[in-house]
């Protein structure tokens, strides 16, 4: 019989759990929903046990095809910023978790900004002062949820993001931990020591003994207790998603670019041993600390990919994210429509939390077609927004961008990434780059793999320069549109 590692996968909509042969062939999958609740607009929500249960689902479904003696080991990835709080006695979230996505704590953020923290803050950290982040979410729960700071101060209730909420349960309470890809993206960890900051603790309001230990990526993060699958199994390896997806694709040396399109679009650009300045609009990030060493990355994120598709599935325009594609194609061009997909504000480059999302340039003319086209062109335009600010802040431009993630199968937006960018674009042949990285990392100590390489779907370039300049002046004008109407405050 041969041997497997398992990758468990916990995304924002979805919980995955694959097993992979030595060579890098699936096994066997199963796939699991994430409900997600929305008490409010811009708020998102999800139930932590919820979460736990699907991935255990998940879990047994997948070992009892393949033989839980037969699992070497197991690798986890994550949604990243979504706070978990729970009782460390009962086991028991004291709220739901709050998303990445959720805009409550705003205003927090807005105050730190007014009060002149954005330096300090990012210079530690290197991320910008955003409700996007976890410090906040974590700060809301223990002003707005009576008692729980009274039980945090007596170390009675624990902090984590998903990975630590997961293993901590896996473990049975055994271990609580999290990885540097994870910590960095808090905006409590100080990317330069690498470890949890007091002066950031305190300014949130955060009880140090809330937090997690922070291992190495690689490291031995606890075993899965026998009582769940009949044998006991180590976790080897731990790394968000964007990074996961960053090791999946290969991107492990300076200047490597990759970008995931799933819920949000997220390009991470590999910068080596020392973390880049990022001057335009990119922030930076921990990639992963393997074997000792410690690499950092650019990263440059959109709040809306997957989720703008969605919403055309929501209003009726499409069925199904293959019929997008073919309805983009066939409608030629977009009649000069802009779609700006900002749901729940915008992200890098702009960090503008109160934008809305917006269409411009609408005429009589306009229809589903061209409305189709517009979105599926916004998440080409917002990477390649992305893509020109690394390359600003790294001081070279790549030649090849990687792409993965569900949204990537739509041949329409990856040709038109392509044409905008003016780069090759790859595409693997199996679009869950952050699955196979998680199995890749576990994998790894144990001499596991015999891979051979991968295939890969070439997209080059159609369009000349002049052509993708006026796109891009065309996408910048629909920006400010969505930036006036936050500034004058129209959303709220």
């Amino acid at each position: 019989m041969s041997k497997y590692v398992l990758s468990l996968d916990v995304g924002t909509t979805s919980c995955v759990c694959t097993a992979y042969d030595p060579s890098g062939k699936e096994a066997a999958e199963c796939r699991r929903e994430i409900r997600q609740i929305f008490p409010q607009p811009g708020w998102v929500e999800e139930d932590p046990t919820e979460i736990f249960n699907d991935a255990v689902f998940a879990m047994s479904s997948v070992i009892n095809r393949v033989g839980a003696k037969n699992i070497v080991s197991i690798g986890i990835t994550n949604q990243r910023e979504t706070v978990v709080l729970w009782d460390r006695n009962t086991a028991e979230p004291v709220f739901n978790a709050i998303v990445w996505q959720c805009r409550r704590t705003s205003r927090i953020c807005d105050g730190l900004k007014a009060d002149g923290m954005g330096n300090a803050i990012r210079s530690k950290t290197g991320l910008p002062i955003d409700a996007y982040f976890s410090a906040s979410k974590v700060q809301w729960i223990l002003e707005n949820i009576p008692g729980v700071r009274e039980k945090a101060e007596s170390g009675d209730v624990l902090f984590g993001n998903i990975d630590t909420w997961i293993i901590w349960n896996l473990t049975r309470g055994n271990r609580h931990v999290t990885d540097p890809s994870n910590a960095s993206r808090t905006m409590l960890f100080d990317i330069h020591k690498m470890e949890w900051d007091s002066d950031l603790l305190a300014l949130f309001g955060v009880p140090g003994q809330m937090m997690p230990e922070v291992l190495d990526s690689d490291a031995m993060f606890g075993e899965v207790r026998a009582s769940f699958f009949g044998e006991i199994i180590p976790i080897t390896g731990v790394l968000g998603d964007q990074q996961a997806a960053m090791y999946g694709q290969g991107c492990v040396d300076p200047g490597d670019v990759k970008c995931t399109y799933g819920t949000g679009a997220f390009m991470l650009m590999n910068t080596g041993s020392e973390p880049a300045i990022p001057y335009h609009g990119s922030i930076t990030t921990v990639a992963w600390k393997i074997g000792g060493k410690t690499s950092y990355a650019l990263e440059g994120s959109a709040y809306s990919a997957g989720s703008a598709v969605e919403w055309l599935k929501d209003i009726g325009l499409i069925d199904s994210l293959e019929e997008s594609s073919e309805i983009a194609e066939n409608a030629g061009d977009t009649g000069g429509c802009y779609f700006v997909p900002a749901f729940s504000g915008l992200a890098s480059l702009y960090w503008s939390q109160d934008a809305r999302a917006t269409a411009v340039g609408i005429t009589r003319a306009t229809g589903r077609g061209q409305i189709v086209r517009a979105v599926l062109e916004s998440i080409a335009f917002e990477v390649n927004d992305l893509l020109e600010s690394m390359a600003a802040d790294h001081g070279s431009y790549p030649t090849v961008m990687k792409v993965d993630g569900g949204v990537s199968k739509n041949d329409f937006l990856v040709q038109f990434q392509a044409d905008l960018s003016g780069l090759e674009v790859e595409r693997s042949a199996s679009v869950e780059a952050t699955s196979f990285g998680a199995a890749l990392l576990a994998g790894r100590s144990y001499g596991f793999w015999e891979l051979e390489g991968s295939d890969r779907e070439i997209f080059p370039t159609r369009t000349i320069k002049a052509e993708r300049e006026e796109m891009i002046h065309g996408w910048h004008r629909a920006i400010r549109c969505a930036l006036e109407w936050a500034h004058n405050g129209h959303s709220r």
